[in-house]
């Protein structure tokens, strides 16, 4: 059973053996006075336990160290070469952080200048291209003929505002234009009688054209 790891088993057997032959032998006193006994004996055998290692552990401690005597050679040896000096060593890493600190700001200053020009032509063709949409969709940038979350409505059109507000581009008149149709746009497709009456005006226009086109056609037949 110690081979199986079963010693608390075996523990917990022979202590209630153990018991039961003192009971059966002195009495309940008995086993009182061994369990108190047990547990002095534990204490004690504690005790001495701690205090050996403690005398082992000083003992390691106070071992004298041997100490290496120093040779005359050894320090004429190492006392041979001279140090090398500091100064130039100081110099070039002030020099190198100097260089390296002033070409970060040139090129922080070169990115923020080309981020800016990228905003300002990305919202002059967004102006253009809002202006010459034919409807709210295109303005808008979202598919036609596909169901609309309107989660994605509003990304949208927040982030195209942002390109074309007025106050963003000094009042320009194209700015004005263009946000005053986008506005209009959203307006239309984020209200769903709105949508419907706009979807099925759209459509009409599309049959109307397509019958003129294909009466042109056929006269141009004839």
């Amino acid at each position: 059973m110690f081979s199986l790891r079963h010693a608390r088993l075996i523990v917990l057997i022979a202590t209630t053996y153990s018991i039961y032959f003192v009971k059966d032998r002195v009495g309940w006193l008995g086993v009182f006075l061994s369990i108190n006994l047990a547990f002095l004996s534990n204490d004690v055998l504690n005790y001495l336990v701690q205090r050996f290692d403690n005398v082992s552990e000083t003992a390691h401690y106070e071992e004298p160290k041997e100490s290496k005597p120093v040779m005359e050679d050894d320090l004429s040896g190492e006392c041979e070469y001279s140090n090398p000096s500091i100064d130039s060593e100081k110099v070039q890493p002030c020099k190198s952080s100097s260089k390296s600190a002033t070409t970060s700001v040139i090129n922080q200053k070169e990115v923020s200048a080309k981020r800016v020009v990228k905003e300002e032509t990305s919202s002059a063709d967004e102006m253009t291209r809002i202006l010459n949409c034919t409807d709210h969709y295109q303005a808008l940038g979202i598919p036609r003929h596909t169901k609309i979350d309107t989660a994605v409505l509003k990304k949208e059109y927040k982030k195209k505002a942002m390109l074309v507000h007025p106050d963003k581009n000094m009042g320009s008149p194209l700015a004005s234009e263009s946000f005053k149709k986008l506005q209009c746009a959203y307006e239309v497709l984020s209200d769903s009688v709105k949508k419907r009456d706009y979807d099925e005006q759209l459509r009409k226009e599309e049959s109307r054209t397509r019958s003129v086109c294909q009466e042109s056609h056929s006269s141009s037949r004839q």
